[in-house]
């Protein structure tokens, strides 16, 4: 990544998470040398908080909407369909990882997408993780 935009997005961060903190100390669990560090454009602190972002790319996206989409167009798939099991194996070489996934159904719930698929993995056939796509306050 190009040092100037690098330091642009470490002094952004790090201004917003220090606004929040200053609005609700609860609401960011960041040290205050790291938000010093965004915002003065330490390089360690600034590719530690990047990394941290999972890039979710439009293939991926894609990617999960074809698997899905099998069992939202064919009502006897999606009556045999028991939960996310089901997919899994065919997430996973996707290259879609567990958490990635998690973030894409919840992504497609929010744009009412697949609706009638993921109330479906709402089961025992699907890890406790998987079964609720509902976002979290600190999400939005």
């Amino acid at each position: 990544m190009e040092k100037e935009l690098k330091l642009a997005l470490g002094r952004i961060l790090g201004e917003t998470i220090r606004l929040q903190k200053r609005v609700n100390p609860n609401m960011v669990n960041v040290s205050d040398n790291t938000i010093y560090g965004l915002i003065y454009g330490f390089e360690h602190e600034i590719d530690q908080q990047l990394i941290k972002i999972d890039l979710v790319s439009s293939d991926d996206i894609d990617a999960m909407s074809g698997i899905l989409n099998v069992y939202q167009m064919d009502r006897d798939a999606l009556n045999n369909f028991k939960g996310y099991y089901d997919i899994e194996e065919e997430v996973m070489k996707k290259g879609i990882t567990r958490e990635k996934a998690i973030k894409i159904l919840k992504y497609f719930k929010l744009n009412n997408q697949y609706i009638e698929v993921i109330k479906r993995m709402d089961s025992e056939h699907s890890p406790g993780e998987c079964r609720n796509f509902d976002i979290e306050e600190d999400e939005v």
